[in-house]
């Protein structure tokens, strides 16, 4: 019986252990390297993402916008992952924006993000909720 227990608890353990997140290398089609967005104008980005062997539905990539003081970040929205290793999503650059972030969230921080969005959260965030990692950036003017 006791070897029994030691089994399960192993085995939950592992579980938990396979359950982390899969960190993704994450790259940018569009937009280019220090391009020009217009202000206030919807742009599209997309790129691509490995590995793409993997369950997009439980990975979770966000954009957010940073200024030119580098010091917080404002809220654009999730991407959809494509199963062909492409990703999609949309961002509205307001003045003086100088970076693209791409953030992969933990379902805790996923959920957050999303009340956000629901709440009208839009200001400039100085600190992101635990869960979130930075996987790609890009230089961009607007």
């Amino acid at each position: 019986i006791v070897l029994t227990i030691f089994l399960s608890i192993i085995s939950l353990s592992y579980a938990q252990e396979s359950k982390q997140q899969v960190s993704l290398n994450l790259s940018f089609i569009a937009p280019n390297e220090g391009q020009e967005l217009p202000v206030a104008k919807p742009f599209r980005c997309k790129g691509n993402y490995t590995p793409v062997d993997i369950n997009t539905s439980t990975i979770h990539v966000w954009l957010f916008l940073m200024d030119e003081f580098l010091d917080g970040y404002y809220i654009q929205g999730p991407v959809l992952l494509l199963r062909n290793g492409t990703w999609d999503g949309r961002i509205t650059p307001g003045e003086c924006i100088v970076k693209l972030v791409a953030i992969q969230a933990n379902d805790e921080a996923h959920k957050a993000f999303t009340s956000w969005l629901k709440n009208k959260t839009f200001g400039k965030q100085y600190e992101l909720p635990k869960g979130t990692e930075i996987i790609a950036t890009i230089d961009i003017r607007s």
